[in-house]
């Protein structure tokens, strides 16, 4: 008897601790995500002052996670709309292999938002196979934002081929996707 309360002390000990942690990780989002934000600030200040728009692998590294991400499109967004396109064009090969590495939905949902937000219009255009992968993730909001960067391109062929393969994949086309 002794043995199972002792038990279910434990137990009882595990969830709150945990609880306790997981209300510890919200409460320091903001201040995570605020230091982020001057690193990604002092990184692309570094790179423009270079004259080099290619971000360091550890800056990209840093955007393995959604603070990573948000991190660099609220600097990106305090720069003017031709420093963020270079920096959205010059790193497409590392952003593709950082997107093709993660097998997060939310990421690469965020990830097609950021980039429909940064407001690079026809640069988008390199972006394209990936946005048809983000068309093919379980998560509609990565469908939705790939579909909205899909748009922004001004092409209607890649329009009609994103609907084409979202009707050949049985999804529907709820009000988010059309």
């Amino acid at each position: 008897m002794l043995y199972y309360l002792c038990l279910s002390a434990c137990v009882v000990f595990a969830i709150l601790f945990a609880y306790h942690m997981a209300s510890m990780e919200r409460k320091h989002h903001p201040r995570r995500l605020e230091r982020a934000i001057k690193r990604f600030d002092a990184t692309l200040q570094k790179c423009m002052e270079a004259n080099d728009y290619r971000l360091p692998e550890k800056a990209i590294k840093r955007m393995k996670n959604v603070i990573g991400l948000e991190a660099f499109y609220y600097a990106c967004q305090k720069l003017d709309e031709s420093d963020r396109r270079r920096f959205v064009t010059e790193n497409f090969k590392p952003f593709r292999r950082l997107q093709n590495l993660e097998h997060n939905p939310t990421i690469h949902a965020f990830f097609a938002y950021m980039l429909f937000k940064l407001n690079i219009g026809s640069s988008l255009a390199i972006y394209t196979p990936l946005l048809f992968s983000f068309l093919k993730e379980p998560c509609i909001y990565a469908r939705e934002n790939a579909l909205k960067n899909i748009y922004c391109i001004g092409d209607s062929e890649p329009v009609v081929n994103a609907l084409t393969d979202l009707s050949a994949g049985g999804i529907s086309h709820n009000e988010k996707l059309v």
